[in-house]
């Protein structure tokens, strides 16, 4: 995560308001990684560019069934199960233990999300992310 980063921030208090997570990602919707606590998110944007196209694609599927606009997208598998928040300006992921209380989790999950949209819809912060990004690609 970049240090300054006001989302990683939000994240870091996670395992206080959210104990039933493994790991957690912010990305944009075109799938750069905004932070991060899953090393292979960071090491390339592979995985961030799958979470987005199947975003996307839930989208799709959401518009196309007349259901309103997507909030929520639900992966359950026999590890455990990925929760992804769609907000206007980035995509919110967490991962979690087969255990976890999938309802109580999607609720905090809407109330982060509603806060990294916040914080990623200012001018500043946007400006700001660009000049870490631009910053970390310096050699």
């Amino acid at each position: 995560m970049f240090i300054g980063n006001p989302v990683a921030t939000i994240m870091r208090t996670l395992p206080i308001t959210m104990p039933d997570f493994e790991a957690t990602a912010v990305f944009g919707r075109d799938g750069e990684v905004i932070a991060s606590s899953i090393p292979q998110l960071c090491q390339g944007r592979a995985g961030a560019d799958l979470y987005a196209a199947l975003v996307g694609t839930s989208e799709h599927v959401a518009a196309e069934i007349i259901r309103g606009a997507l909030e929520i997208v639900v992966i359950c598998g026999s590890q455990g199960s990925t929760v992804l928040a769609r907000t206007e300006s980035a995509v919110v992921m967490v991962l979690t233990p087969p255990t976890a209380d999938l309802e109580a989790l999607v609720q905090d999950l809407r109330r982060v999300a509603r806060a990294v949209d916040r914080i990623l819809s200012t001018p500043w912060t946007r400006w700001r992310h660009r000049l870490c990004h631009d910053v970390a690609a310096v050699p």
